[in-house]
């Protein structure tokens, strides 16, 4: 085993273990029902984002994406319309300051169409509809 392999084991290992007050302090905001605030919270706070996001894809980029509505989670999935390649419109968007994941990276089989992943979790509400407006803009310049 080299030095390097040996070394990341080492460090993944350390990763692992959590401190004894932050397991206590865990325990506790569970046992309290914070936890359980914290998740219905956070879930009207997605609800909201994913829905201003889907608004927002529907009518800035509805020429460029189809965007996949959804009950659950962080992420939209957009189809991709014009026959573009997912990788050259996630490149594009990145060069823009937006993060997306190309749908093909979780593929082993080349997909029946492309498309981009698209998280809101981390998006204030505000903010979504001026970076669906640059995304736009972007797939505009594309074509």
């Amino acid at each position: 085993m080299s030095w390097f392999h040996r070394h990341w084991l080492i460090h993944l290992r350390r990763q692992q273990i959590s401190s004894a007050v932050v397991e206590q302090a865990l325990s506790r905001f569970m046992d309290e029902g914070r936890f359980v605030e914290h998740i219905r919270k956070m879930r009207r706070v997605y609800r909201e984002r994913r829905d201003i996001l889907f608004d927002c894809l529907m009518r800035d980029c509805g020429h460029s994406l189809e965007p996949q509505a959804t009950d659950a989670g962080m992420h939209i999935i957009a189809w991709l319309k014009n026959d573009w390649q997912d990788q050259v419109v996630h490149s594009a968007f990145l060069n823009v300051g937006i993060e997306s994941l190309p749908l093909s990276v979780y593929c082993i089989d080349p997909l029946e169409r492309e498309g981009i992943v698209l998280g809101f979790s981390c998006a204030h509400e505000k903010r979504i509809p001026i970076l669906v407006k640059r995304m736009a803009k972007t797939l505009k310049n594309l074509a």
